[in-house]
């Protein structure tokens, strides 16, 4: 059996260094969907743009 201490001690040491990583992915989902929504404005301003050129 598995001392029950080392047990923990892993698994804390598991969640501390998972744990910023987590944070990571999910502000990266964040940045996505803002480089998404931007790129569509920017469509949407360039369509205007033209369409008052013309």
């Amino acid at each position: 059996m598995a001392n029950p201490l080392h047990l923990k001690v892993v698994l804390e040491a598991l969640d501390k260094a998972t744990g910023p990583i987590n944070d990571i992915v999910r502000n990266s989902k964040g940045l996505q969907r803002a480089f998404v929504a931007n790129a569509e404005a920017f469509k949407k301003l360039k369509i205007e743009q033209r369409d008052i050129s013309a």
